[in-house]
């Protein structure tokens, strides 16, 4: 038991949840729009995921005050912080080379590095403006995940042969990953007042989260129940899926008994389940 509750562990502070959940949410449109995307793909999405999620950590966990009232990720990234560092550069330069070396990568050079410079100006654009931007931070991190998981499939299928299904999937997958970042700001907002960090909180209380969380959640369940039933069969699954993962995220969160890192875990490995696509 405590050998599986430590494998749980690093499997969580090392964010390995957050790029199975990514390289799943990559499948999931890709079944979707009904294309396949290589291996090699998948690995470079899996490094830039790891590594955007890595360097967030170790600058929390560089400006950690109290290691009492901090996550355990940032007390892991603040004690391994050059290891860490050096893994994030070498990862960094091994995408580098498969993307200019490995002629399976070539098409996605342009809107690749196009996406990596995007993120970095407007993730340096809020880290200059510090608080008062802080309201954005869950809504973009949303919006760059759900665009970096999907630019894979699309990039393969091209824009103009998206079928109009996809970008219905788009919008409720990223009403999802906004939910899920509303529930862990929300979760999390006393150790972010503790440490300084911002959040939504910045633009509205907690009453006013909590009362968005429900709505946003509830919508999205609806709407997913209502697509069970009206569209192709074939299109089912891709809804039930979403759907577990909705009701997943009501679940945990409005449940009393989970403890915080608990549902912090639970949410985050929801998103591994479009896996099930794999055996479909």
């Amino acid at each position: 038991m405590k050998i599986f509750k430590s494998i749980l562990f690093y499997f969580n502070v090392l964010s390995i949840d957050v790029v199975l959940g990514a390289m799943a949410g990559m499948l999931f449109f890709s079944d979707v729009i009904g294309v396949k995307v290589s291996w090699e793909v998948y690995l470079l999405l899996g490094m830039a995921v790891w590594c955007i999620y890595s360097i967030d950590h170790l600058i929390d966990g560089r400006s950690l005050k109290d290691s009492h009232m901090a996550f355990p990720r940032h007390v892991f990234h603040h004690r391994y912080f050059k290891t860490i560092l050096l893994t994030v550069l070498v990862f960094i330069l091994i995408g580098v080379l498969l993307m200019m070396f490995l002629e399976k990568l070539w098409y996605l050079r342009v809107p690749g590095f196009s996406l990596t410079a995007l993120v970095t100006v407007w993730f340096y654009f809020l880290f200059k403006l510090g608080k008062k931007a802080a309201w954005l931070k869950e809504i973009s991190t949303a919006s760059i995940y759900v665009f970096g998981i999907a630019l894979g499939p699309v990039v393969t299928k091209g824009v103009h042969d998206l079928i109009p299904l996809f970008w219905l999937f788009a919008v409720l997958y990223l009403g999802i990953a906004i939910l899920n970042l509303f529930i862990l700001s929300y979760i999390d907002a006393e150790v972010d007042k503790t440490e300084g960090y911002g959040s939504i909180l910045s633009l509205m209380s907690k009453r006013t989260l909590r009362n968005s969380i429900f709505w946003i959640g509830t919508i999205i369940f609806i709407t997913l129940v209502m697509l069970l039933f009206y569209l192709p069969s074939f299109f089912k699954i891709h809804s039930g899926i979403l759907l577990l993962i909705v009701g997943l995220h009501l679940h945990y969160f409005f449940s009393k008994r989970q403890k915080k890192e608990a549902v912090r875990q639970k949410l985050e490995a929801s998103f591994i389940l479009p896996l099930i696509l794999l055996v479909f």
